[in-house]
């Protein structure tokens, strides 16, 4: 089965109908919830982390049950120690990434992802990664 990290802005996006990427993070919810697709989704405690502090702080009122789905859903992976020191030579030689960002990238590389799943077009500027912005069904 291919891997699949699906980003936080489009967790959050999903939450926001203000949103600009609104239909787009639904549309990804919801081919998230089918069953027996050819992805495995994957997202790490760094994304469970940034998406549980922005519905926390907009007190969104679903806010467990995204949760609970991001849990159910998805296969997360744990920092480590190791993973940490290759994210930081990452992060130190690409000036445009966040750690977080740098994290994700690099986990992609690391894993073979097909693609990742984002909005944030910083992305692009990875070579490795082939960023996309709906689900891998074409």
């Amino acid at each position: 089965m291919k891997q699949i990290i699906v980003d936080s802005g489009v967790w959050m996006s999903a939450t926001r109908k203000d949103d600009s990427n609104y239909k787009k993070g639904e549309k990804i919810l919801r081919w998230i919830q089918e069953e027996n697709k050819e992805y495995e989704i994957v997202i790490t405690n760094l994304i469970l982390a940034e998406f549980t502090n922005f519905i926390q702080n907009k007190k969104h009122h679903k806010s467990r049950e995204l949760v609970d789905l991001l849990i159910n859903k998805v296969t997360l992976i744990f920092d480590d120690e190791k993973l940490f020191e290759r994210t930081m030579q990452f992060y130190n030689r690409y000036e445009q990434f966040g750690y977080v960002d740098a994290h994700t990238a690099l986990l992609c590389t690391l894993l073979g992802c097909e693609y990742l799943i984002s909005f944030d077009t910083d992305f692009d500027a990875f070579k490795e990664v082939t960023r996309i912005d709906k689900p891998p069904i074409f």
